[in-house]
């Protein structure tokens, strides 16, 4: 409680590991945890990761690499 981050400070406060036995598994650890992540008070670029890990492609390994700009979805 009243905590500031002043502009001197790298942007990212906190990092998302997610490991598995394969990718599929690890992605799928992701986008749980992603979903369920809930960061009160401050703004986050949460939701342009939820995006691309509901991709076909990210799932396979063929992701761009950008967050803001989503892959094409193959549902």
């Amino acid at each position: 409680m009243g905590s500031a981050v002043g502009v001197d400070f790298d942007p990212m406060l906190a990092k998302v590991v997610a490991h598995g036995p394969t990718r599929r598994e690890a992605v799928g650890r992701l986008a749980l945890a992603l979903e369920h992540l809930h960061l009160g008070g401050v703004t986050t670029n949460r939701d342009l990761w939820l995006p691309p890990s509901a991709t076909r492609r990210f799932w396979l390994g063929h992701h761009h690499g950008f967050p803001g700009t989503p892959c094409p979805r193959y549902d």
